[in-house]
């Protein structure tokens, strides 16, 4: 029996730069951090990858493979790297060495849900080949989708706004940062790009404001604000993608559009704030969320 959750995505190391304090290295990537997300959360999932054999490589394996995560790697010449250098309230900018090909891999027992995430679904060659393999699993599967946008690895911009928008039309669910809409869409508010992309297709589009929590649109007037939990924070990595895990993890359970919002924002916002409160991307464990 295949898993409940197919991830695809990049797997990498993030080298956090703490101005001063040196450089720390964590296993991490979008993608990878929602398939751990998922672990901890205590669901069958399984990675489709790219990884070097190299010590960077078998530390991302090791780390995932303790969170019950199953990974599915293209081979490649090394493991991609992501420097972060942090500013003093915690948020990052990246600096990336990174390859994405997956030529070698294939789904040979449908999942219930795919997660499509960050470079996956828009850097070639491997972007093609998610295509393919999304195609090969017909019209009925549940495709969740994060676009995690990364300028300086992405086509030009109006090339990846059309990409991004055929992935929204075909997701059940998806989340987007404020952030990432200010690039896909300079002139235009982020809550009128959601709102629009609610009408696309998908049963809900969660926005996401950093600190200042979440923005849940649907169809019809199903819009919601959600405050985020104050917590000390350590640092942002892996936030939005520990998010992402609670929202697929939510999925599993119902679809989006019989989704108690309430519930399921509330949940999801804790769960961020627990990874924030920690150093790299760290998301909790179930047994944490319920003591």
């Amino acid at each position: 029996m295949g898993a409940e959750v197919m991830v695809i995505g990049e797997a990498l190391v993030d080298i956090i730069v703490r101005p001063g304090r040196g450089d720390d290295e964590y296993p991490g990537g979008s993608p990878a951090n929602v398939a751990l997300g998922l672990g901890r959360l205590e669901r069958s999932v399984r990675l489709l990858t790219a990884l070097g054999d190299d010590d960077r490589g078998r530390r991302v394996r090791g780390w995932l493979g303790d969170s019950d995560v199953e990974v599915d790697a293209h081979p490649l010449a090394r493991t991609a790297t992501a420097r972060a250098t942090l500013a003093a309230d915690g948020s990052a900018q990246y600096d990336f060495d990174l390859v994405w090909d997956i030529a070698s891999l294939s789904i040979d027992d449908a999942p219930r849900v795919v997660h499509i995430g960050s470079l996956s679904a828009l850097r070639e060659p491997g972007a093609g080949r998610v295509r393919e393999l999304i195609d090969g699993l017909g019209d009925d599967i549940v495709v969740t989708y994060d676009p995690n946008i990364r300028p300086s690895l992405i086509p030009p911009r109006e090339e990846s706004r059309a990409l991004v928008e055929d992935w929204v039309r075909r997701s059940t669910l998806v989340k987007v940062s404020d952030e990432d809409l200010a690039w896909l869409y300079p002139a235009e508010p982020a809550r009128e790009v959601a709102e629009r992309w609610a009408g696309l297709g998908p049963e809900s589009v969660v926005l996401t404001r950093g600190g200042e929590g979440v923005e849940v649109f649907g169809l019809g007037d199903r819009v919601r604000e959600y405050p985020a939990p104050r917590v000390e924070v350590s640092d942002t990595v892996g936030a939005g993608d520990s998010l992402m895990a609670a929202l697929v993890d939510a999925t599993l359970s119902a679809s989006p559009a019989a989704w108690d919002l309430d519930e399921v924002a509330e949940r999801a916002l804790r769960i961020a704030a627990i990874t924030v409160s920690r150093p790299g991307a760290d998301p909790p464990t179930r047994s944490e969320l319920d003591h």
